[in-house]
């Protein structure tokens, strides 16, 4: 392998084909050509002729692609949310230059180069089945994202990281299940860009000191750059792009519990009344493929999980305690002629082909041998709809797991071992390893140029069909794979994961990334997936997790026991009930950041970086995250674990729990102790934001209960935050917004929006920093005589009460003291 990789990198350097090029200025951009002159790629034959647009496409966003016009290309469906303008951005952030017979995309005012396809350090080839091109970056580059994978936030530099999704397991630092050839690049003086590789083809980025090289197998040289120049930016303008994140209903916000390994509807009620009895909130149930009837797609096991006893069990525990439920679908469609399903697919043709382009391609996954539905091809809608019509209509799911989609398959390419493999001049990945065929066919050409979004297509599919059958309502869609722009139309989970302390650790950086590819709704299997870890883990990761995944769930595998909450005694109980409180306490707060990432792409957990992007030394920090811009998480991540070393940022800070101000010198990393019922949170100056003091069985049942507003001064005694409330159900948005503001002096509401009517009050607001300032009275505006504070002078903490029911929520008010 060592010496195939010299040999490659000789090749390329001494024998490279030489381009020149010609070009011309246009209504959007530029145009222009490539001819080839001399020398040859390591894969010929290469591209003799080939074109380029670089479309100026807004003020802080490029497209340049390079492509061959001879060969039939596609365009990748349902990604791009705005095709590119006829003319021009006015004044953007970039200068476009052309040397070298290269595209150099430049910061506008200091001319640092962002994108340079004249870089040497690896040549620029273009052959039918091989591409690369080159860009720089500086030496020890920080880079974020490129696929999917375990490991730091900070890419380690030299690497090749392949972009391939696969049921790969749980290595590090290889590529999981999602496709996402998009990149961040820190450069030494904090400034930042975004590069997304629009391809999605079996790809390889290569990082090293210096340069960055991309190659695919195919397709075309499509770059989307951004300039930033903040990751924050960065994020707002790549899910610009590919489309901001879809909004989901706000009970998948509370704590759910998964296990593939229920062996019956009775193992599951079982589960279900040991959570009440205990008194530990629970919000989703899952359904893995235990509750199948042999593993087929929309069935149950008519013994073991009777369809109208789920049906039953599932509308008794929603009306009695607010629990919702999920059932898993997986994309293989058992081959048997007594099954609908199967057979009302073949009838319709919309199947994945072998590589004839008739004949149906057989896989082979959990119910055995398998035919997979062509997602891409539009017509295939109608007959998924009606699939999941008569699916829910039996048995009333609220949402939709869609699993095994990258396709994973039981068999290396062709489940018959004589066939012969289609071989290819270049592989970034065996692209045969628990996959079907590359050769396959699909509607949009061969599974090699398509599969990476099989997965978005599946998604899109279900999305329309819950809209269609359930009109008016929010679907929820959790999928394992993923490709560019699938946090549009569905949220996802980071896959199986092991119950290892470097499992809890690298999920951070898991979730962290998932935002800024634009899908900010993820988290990791609580507790471990394929191992069983200690009752102390699942209780660090139970604490780590209310504070940092916005999906919040426990699930285990069949082969290891089980590790529900319920399971392992005091004091783990007691801690796991204080912790789902505290979820619940937090809801409104991560509902309204749902709503921000929404809007603006920003998601709700954040880097360090991603909120001081002027602090240099919080730049491959992955061990502590924010949550929104007001909380900052540094959990215990190791066993025995009782203090925490953390950064804290320049600022004010406050303990989250104790309302203590937090005072922390030079250098910024202070110690804290860490209990094993603790985990370290910290309150910035600055912020206002809401909580929520009761609990009750789940969080839809809670989701009105009055609101606190705590505010924390900065050390300009200043503070601001908002709150935004719905229906948490309806898919026509309708909000109330209410923006908060706090002085020294006083706490104001002013309602920005008031379009959905609610009865929501404030009952309580607490304000800290007002350390040396002297309390005796309380005034409202307007006149409100149900008011009474308790003020600590010492610790400078005012706590305002109202007697009654409560400030309403949608009413402008002013707080004086």
């Amino acid at each position: 392998m060592i010496l195939s990789s010299l040999l490659f990198i000789l090749n390329v350097l001494f024998a490279a084909p030489s381009y020149t090029q010609t070009f011309q200025q246009t209504n959007y951009g530029y145009t222009g050509k490539y001819s080839l002159q001399s020398g040859t790629g390591p894969y010929p034959p290469d591209s003799t002729s080939l074109s380029f647009d670089v479309h100026l496409r807004s003020k802080s966003c490029v497209h340049i692609k390079i492509f061959d016009p001879s060969h039939t290309s596609y365009e990748i469906p349902d990604t791009i949310q705005q095709p590119d303008p006829a003319i021009s951005a006015s004044n953007p952030d970039y200068d476009i230059t052309f040397e070298n017979n290269g595209i150099q995309v430049k910061r506008k005012g200091s001319s640092a180069t962002i994108f340079d396809s004249s870089c040497q350090s690896r040549a620029f080839v273009f052959a039918k089945q091989f591409i690369q091109i080159a860009t720089t970056t500086s030496q020890d580059p920080i880079i974020h994202g490129l696929g999917e994978r375990r490991t730091e936030f900070a890419l380690k530099v030299p690497q090749n990281i392949t972009v391939f999704n696969q049921d790969n397991l749980t290595p590090r630092d290889e590529n999981l299940y999602g496709h996402h050839p998009f990149m961040i690049d820190v450069q030494p003086d904090g400034s930042c860009h975004g590069i997304l590789f629009f391809n999605a083809y079996p790809l390889e980025v290569e990082l090293n000191n210096g340069f960055i090289s991309f190659r695919s197998m195919g397709g075309s040289l499509d770059f989307y750059i951004f300039t930033g120049p903040t990751i924050k930016d960065i994020t707002q303008q790549y899910t610009d792009l590919v489309g901001k994140p879809c909004l989901v209903p706000q009970w998948s916000f509370g704590f759910h519990n998964c296990r593939w390994g229920y062996p019956s509807l009775a193992s599951v009620q079982d589960a279900m009344e040991r959570y009440h009895k205990a008194n530990l909130p629970i919000d989703v149930m899952w359904f893995d493929i235990d509750y199948m009837d042999e593993k087929r797609l929309f069935t149950t096991n008519p013994t073991l999980y009777p369809p109208a006893e789920m049906k039953a069990f599932l509308e008794k525990e929603k009306a009695e305690y607010g629990v919702y439920s999920v059932s898993i679908v997986d994309p293989g469609v058992k081959i048997d002629t007594n099954y609908e399903t199967y057979t009302s697919l073949l009838e319709t043709g919309l199947y994945i082909n072998e590589s004839d382009g008739w004949t149906p391609l057989e896989g082979n996954v959990w119910p055995g041998p398998v035919i997979f539905p062509d997602f891409t091809n539009p017509a295939v809608q109608s007959w998924w709809t009606r699939q999941f019509d008569k699916f829910l209509g039996t048995v009333p799911f609220d949402g939709i797991w869609n699993d095994m989609n990258e396709i994973a398959n039981f068999c290396n390419g062709y489940c018959d071992d004589t066939r012969q493999k289609q071989t290819f001049p270049w592989q970034s990945v065996d692209i045969y390893k628990k996959q079907i065929p590359p050769e396959s066919m699909l509607s949009t050409g061969p599974y090699i140029s398509s599969r990476a979004f099989y997965a978005n297509q599946e998604n899109i599919r279900t999305v329309d069909a819950l809209k269609s059958l359930r009109p008016g309502l929010r679907p929820f869609v959790l999928t394992r794979s993923s490709f560019v722009g699938a946090g549009r139309v569905n949220v996802k989970w980071l896959g199986d994961d092991s119950g290892t302390y470097q499992d809890m650790k690298d999920s951070i950086a898991g979730v962290i990334t998932s935002g800024l590819f634009g899908i900010p709704y993820t988290g990791a299997d609580i507790g471990g997936f394929l191992f069983s870890g200690s009752p102390e883990l699942l209780i660090r990761w139970t604490e780590m997790a209310t504070f940092l995944y916005p999906f919040f769930r426990v699930h285990s595998c069949e082969s290891i026991p089980a590790h529900e909450l319920f399971r392992f005694g005091e004091p783990y109980v007691s801690i796991s009930r204080k912790y789902l409180h505290l979820r619940q306490t937090l809801q409104s707060y991560w509902y309204t950041l749902h709503h921000v990432s929404h809007d603006t792409g920003v998601p709700m957990v954040r880097s360090l970086s991603m909120e001081f992007p002027t602090d240099a030394a919080v730049r491959r920090i992955d061990t502590q995250a924010m949550l929104g811009s007001a909380l900052l998480v540094s959990p215990a991540l190791a066993e025995h674990q009782r203090e925490v070393e953390a950064y804290v940022p320049e600022g004010r800070w406050f303990d989250f729990f104790r309302y203590d101000e937090v005072k922390v010198g030079q250098p910024r990393t202070a110690k804290f102790q860490c209990e094993l019922d603790e985990v370290v949170v910290l309150l910035r100056g600055g912020e206002v934001m809401t909580i929520q003091e009761q609990h009750n069985h789940s969080i839809t049942f809670m989701k009105d209960t009055p609101l606190t507003v705590l505010a924390a001064l900065n050390e300009k005694n200043e503070a601001s935050g908002c709150v935004t409330v719905d229906d948490g159900l309806g898919d026509q948005i309708c909000t109330t917004t209410v923006q908060f503001t706090a002085t020294q002096s006083r706490v104001q509401f002013v309602v920005k929006n008031n379009d959905f009517k609610t009865d929501q009050t404030v009952k309580h607001i607490t304000v800290l920093g007002l350390a040396g300032k002297k309390v005796s009275s309380v005034t409202t505006q307007p006149l409100d005589q149900n008011i009474t504070f308790l003020f600590d002078e010492k610790r400078g903490v005012l706590d305002i009460f109202h007697t009654g029911k409560g400030w309403r929520l949608d009413e402008d008010r002013l707080f004086s003291f």
